[in-house]
């Protein structure tokens, strides 16, 4: 099982957690996940996650870290 969270530090320091999302799949699959980037008002951040084969595995998700949800 593979869990993937998003850990920020705010600019006051504080941090947050941020639960993405949850996979069970079969072992010694390849994993990836990486942030790519945040919106102008850091609001959404968009991540890369690969789950398996390459290129079908590739997901691109936007999260919205105001409510906490894809």
């Amino acid at each position: 099982m593979a869990e993937y969270t998003l850990e920020i530090t705010r600019p006051d320091g504080s941090p947050k957690s941020f639960q993405i999302l949850d996979s069970d799949d079969e072992w010694d699959r390849p994993l990836a996940f990486r942030v790519e980037g945040f919106s102008s008002d850091g609001r959404l951040v968009l991540v890369l996650l690969m789950e398996g084969n390459y290129p079908e595995s590739l997901q691109a998700i936007e999260f919205d870290m105001s409510p906490g949800h894809r």
